[in-house]
């Protein structure tokens, strides 16, 4: 059961949006080294501070993305009409 849930909706989820996740998990690692690095913060304090966000904005780009994909419609078969005239009469 949970195969098919993780296969049918985790996975086009991440195929559609892991460029803009990945994204998002630079930025908070540049944060985060930023705040250790240039801010005198410890490793563990800034993990606390700056991850929490970076998921949450990754969690609201993704809400604000929900309905955007890109539908097919579906093909209809036109009836070829016989034709009623005759070319050999």
């Amino acid at each position: 059961m949970l195969d098919g849930l993780f296969y049918r909706f985790v996975v086009p989820l991440f195929k559609m949006h892991s460029k803009m996740m990945a994204l998002d998990a630079l930025r908070t690692s540049m944060n985060l080294a930023e705040n250790v690095l240039g801010g005198g913060r410890g490793l563990k304090e800034s993990v606390k501070k700056r991850v929490p966000k970076g998921i949450k904005r990754t969690v609201q780009s993704l809400v604000g993305q929900s309905g955007s994909v890109v539908r097919r419609r579906k093909r209809t078969r036109r009836k070829i009409r016989a034709s009623t005239k005759d070319i050999f009469a």
